[in-house]
C-alpha cells in the first residue's frame, strides 16, 4: 500500500525550483496516466512536473507574454507527445508540438484564428486532437474549432459550427466518437464523428462554459461549469442537463472511483461530491492558494490519487483525493465486474451518507464489509481489502426495472448508513467493500467481489 496522508487538510503544497516561474500566471494543466506525468503552460512558457515534486523548463519559453501558451494537454496513448497553444500576434494562434519532455518543438501558426479556448486529445486514437477558439484582437474569421489527426502536424477546420465561439470541448470517454462543445453564449452542440462535423445547438447551459469534462465510468456523463458559477451534469451525451446545487468555477472527475467529483468554488476553495453531484462537502483549502490567487484549472491525478490546482501567480497546489479505489474485484454474470460506489460524503453529521453498489447480478445476496483496517487476503478469486475488526451488513440486490432474477449487471443495492456528530471522523480512516452470489461468477465459488474503497474522514 502507498503511503497517503491522514487527512485531507494535511495536505502540503509543491514548491518550485526555477526562480524564473515565480508571479508566472497558470492558465492549464494536463496529466497522464498512469505515470502522473503533469504539463502546465504558464505566462512564462511550459513546464512540467515528472513526480519528482518540482517544475522544470522546456524549451517553450517567452518573454512578452503576447505568446504564451494558455493551454496545453499530452496525448492519452503516447506520454512524450504534448501541445500547447497560445497567442502569436494579429489573431493567429501558434501551437506547438513538443516532443522529448519538452525540449524538442515544432511551431505552427495559424492565422485569423482567434484565441485557443481548450484543447482535448481522443482517448482512443493517438495524434487525434481538438482546438477550441474564440476572437481575438484579430480579425479571425472561419470555424470555431480545428482538428489534427497526426499529432498537430497539420490542421482541418471542423463544418457545421458557423461563427461561434467555442470555450470548451470534451469527449465521450467511453465513446469517443462522441465529443460535446460549448459556444460563448452556453449552448450545447455534438459531434459524432470526433469533432469533424457538428450539430446545431441541442441544449442551453445560459452562461459560458469555461470548465468541462466527460467521465471515464460511464457513456454520455459529461459535467459542466460556468462563468455563471453554475455546475451541469448531463447523462445522456449532451441533449439535456440537470443543475447541480453548488456554486462552481472548475470541475474535473476522479478517474478511479465512479461519481466522485470536485469542484473549485468561488471563495477559491475545493468541494467534493462522491454522488455525481447530488450532494457535496464543506469547504477544502487548498495549499499554495489565498490572497487572491483564483484557480484556473483543477485536474485529477491518478497516480498520487491527489486532486491538483493551479492558477494566478504561480499558485500550484494539491489535497489527497479522499476517497481511492484498491483492488480491481472480479467478474460476475456476463463478464461484467460490480461497482462500489458511496453516497454522499465521510463527514461529521452527514445524515445522508450510504454505501452503494450497481452492475451486480439482479436479485443476487450482498455481504458489504466495513472497517478501520486495511487487509490483503485472497477470498472468492480476488483479494479482500477489508481488515478485521469489521462490521457486516447483508442485503439483497434490487432486481432490474422487468422484476427479472439473475440479469447480469441489472441489480443495484443501497445501504444507508448516517453519520453522527463526531469530531473524530475527520482524518479517520475507512476500508469498505462487498461480495455477491452469482451462480455465474467466474470463480467456482460463485461468489463476484467488488473493488474496495480507502475512504478519508473530511474535516
Amino acid at each position: 500500500m502507498q503511503f497517503r496522508l491522514p487527512a485531507l487538510s494535511s495536505a502540503l503544497p509543491l514548491g518550485f525550483a526555477l526562480p524564473a516561474f515565480s508571479q508566472s500566471d497558470i492558465a492549464d494543466i494536463d496529466v497522464y496516466e498512469p505515470s502522473g506525468l503533469r504539463v502546465l503552460a504558464a505566462s512564462k512558457g511550459v513546464y512540467f512536473d515528472s513526480g519528482a515534486g518540482f517544475l522544470q523548463d522546456t524549451a517553450y519559453v517567452t518573454q512578452t507574454g503576447e505568446d504564451a501558451p494558455l493551454v496545453a494537454a499530452i496525448d492519452p496513448l503516447n506520454a512524450d507527445a504534448w501541445i500547447a497553444v497560445g497567442g502569436a500576434g494579429g489573431g493567429a494562434i501558434q501551437i506547438a508540438r513538443m516532443t522529448g519532455q519538452g525540449q524538442n518543438i515544432a511551431f505552427v501558426q495559424i492565422p485569423n484564428s482567434g484565441l485557443p479556448a481548450d484543447i482535448d486529445f481522443a482517448p482512443d486514437l493517438a495524434g487525434w486532437v481538438l482546438i477550441a477558439r474564440r476572437p481575438g484582437s484579430g480579425p479571425a474569421q472561419g470555424a470555431w474549432a480545428i482538428y489534427s489527426t497526426n499529432g498537430g502536424t497539420t490542421w482541418s477546420a471542423t463544418l457545421g459550427n458557423g461563427l461561434d465561439s467555442i470555450t470548451q470541448i470534451a469527449f465521450d470517454r467511453v465513446a469517443p466518437s462522441k465529443v460535446v462543445a460549448f459556444t460563448e453564449a452556453g449552448a450545447v452542440k455534438l459531434s459524432f464523428n470526433r469533432g469533424q462535423n457538428w450539430s446545431n445547438p441541442v441544449a442551453s447551459l445560459g452562461d459560458e462554459v469555461i470548465s468541462a469534462v466527460g467521465s471515464p465510468h460511464a457513456e454520455g456523463l459529461f459535467f459542466a461549469a460556468t462563468t455563471g458559477k453554475t455546475a451541469w451534469r448531463s447523462e445522456d451525451g449532451g441533449f439535456t442537463w440537470v443543475q447541480l446545487p453548488v456554486t462552481a468555477l472548475k470541475i474535473t472527475v476522479s478517474t478511479e472511483v465512479p461519481d466522485l467529483i470536485w469542484i473549485t468554488d468561488p471563495n477559491g476553495a475545493l468541494r467534493m461530491s462522491a454522488d455525481a453531484g447530488a450532494t457535496w462537502s464543506s469547504e477544502l483549502d487548498v495549499p499554495g492558494f489565498g490572497q487572491g490567487k483564483g484557480m484556473t484549472d483543477l485536474v485529477f491525478d491518478s497516480a498520487s490519487q491527489r486532486v491538483v490546482a493551479v492558477g494566478e501567480a504561480d499558485a500550484y497546489g494539491e489535497v489527497p483525493s479522499a476517497v481511492e479505489r484498491v483492488g480491481a474485484g472480479t467478474e460476475g454474470s456476463g463478464g461484467v465486474q460490480p461497482r462500489i460506489l458511496l453516497g454522499g460524503v465521510l463527514e461529521s453529521g452527514n445524515g445522508n451518507f450510504a454505501l452503494l453498489g450497481d452492475s451486480c447480478v439482479s436479485g443476487g445476496v450482498v455481504v458489504q464489509w466495513a472497517s478501520r483496517f486495511e487487509a490483503q487476503v485472497p477470498l472468492f478469486g480476488g483479494i479482500l481489502s477489508v481488515g478485521g475488526p469489521i462490521v457486516l451488513e447483508v442485503v439483497t440486490v434490487a432486481k432490474s426495472a422487468g422484476g427479472m432474477q439473475g440479469v447480469p449487471g441489472a441489480g443495484d443495492f443501497r445501504i444507508k448508513a448516517p453519520l453522527p456528530n463526531n469530531p473524530a471522523i475527520a482524518g479517520a480512516k475507512f476500508m469498505t467493500q462487498f461480495a455477491v452470489v452469482d451462480t455465474g461468477a467466474a470463480d467456482p465459488s460463485g461468489i463476484v467481489l467488488s473493488p474496495a474503497l480507502e475512504i478519508i474522514g473530511l474535516p
